[in-house]
């Protein structure tokens, strides 16, 4: 599949590493106001970045309903440091580390 960072040259996504890099500096306040606006395309966006940065894990959209969510699927080394870099940008709380148990659906008949 392909994708964005594959799809535009090097310098657009420099560029666009300069712009978000420099929408980072903008006062907390005037950021969360626009992320408010704009919450899961920002951090779908800079979680795409953060996982092109590292070359290991996977994002997407998950659910839907009225915001819905982002799932990023990461190594266990790499977890803490996204988990500060996307509340930084997006408020605390913003982030929520879940584990996926090693075994799938389970016939609970027995126990009940």
């Amino acid at each position: 599949m392909k994708t964005i960072y594959s799809s535009i040259s090097k310098r657009v996504f420099s560029l666009l590493v300069a712009l978000i890099m420099a929408i980072s500096t903008v006062p907390f306040a005037a950021a969360s106001a626009f992320a408010q606006e704009q919450g899961i395309s920002i951090a779908l966006a800079l979680t795409e970045l953060f996982i092109a940065e590292k070359q290991r894990g996977a994002c997407r959209i998950h659910g839907g309903g009225f915001a819905g969510v982002i799932m990023a699927m990461l190594p266990n080394d790499i977890v803490d440091e996204y988990i500060d870099y996307i509340e930084h940008a997006m408020g605390a709380g913003s982030a929520y580390r879940m584990s996926i148990r090693p075994y799938g659906a389970v016939c609970v008949n027995d126990i009940i």
